[in-house]
């Protein structure tokens, strides 16, 4: 799990104090206050990648200029809705490359009138060989679901050179869906 954590020397800084921030994979020096993590608009207008490496993109927003964005390569973060027991494509990912992609997708799910929800860890394994994905084995969910909604499904499929996630409603629902989902790949 990746975490980012503010080291301070002394008392707490002022918001235009320069703050070293550690992370998994090593230490960022940056000037504003804000990090912002998980945003999926990091190629819009007025965005520019300051930092890449190590697993780790950084991005600092020229409109908001106290703002920058940490985002984790090998990275989807998306949401969608169903309405009955309809299938949609949450996350779809690019595995052109030939070779093998581990994935690890975070799904939380999330019905109003009940309130119902859940929360998933799907664990999926794929082999590209530039021209068709195949899924390899199962996928494994760790899941924990509201009686109501244990209908739903989630898997992570082949399409052309796409690992998809899909993600099935329940009938007489709508569900709010939210993922992350992370890979490694080696090919």
């Amino acid at each position: 799990m990746s975490q980012i954590t503010l080291r301070q020397e002394g008392a707490i800084p002022p918001p235009f104090v320069v703050n070293s921030y550690e992370v998994d994979y090593g230490i960022l020096a940056i000037l504003g206050p804000n990090i912002v993590s998980g945003v999926s608009v990091l190629t819009a207008g007025g965005v520019e990648k300051i930092k890449g490496g190590s697993g780790i993109d950084v991005y600092v927003d020229l409109n908001l200029s106290e703002n920058i964005f940490v985002k984790i390569k090998n990275s989807t973060t998306d949401t969608g809705q169903t309405s009955g027991a309809v299938t949609i494509d949450l996350s779809t990912i690019d595995c052109t490359a030939v070779g093998t992609y581990k994935f690890i997708s975070e799904i939380a799910a999330y019905e109003a009138t009940g309130p119902n929800g859940a929360g998933i860890t799907l664990y999926t394994t794929v082999i590209s060989d530039g021209v068709n994905v195949t899924v390899i084995g199962d996928s494994d969910p760790i899941a924990h679901i509201s009686a109501p909604i244990l209908a739903i499904n989630y898997a992570i499929v082949g399409s052309g050179t796409n690992a998809i996630l899909q993600v099935t409603g329940a009938l007489g629902f709508t569900i709010d869906w939210g993922a992350i989902t992370v890979y490694i790949y080696r090919g």
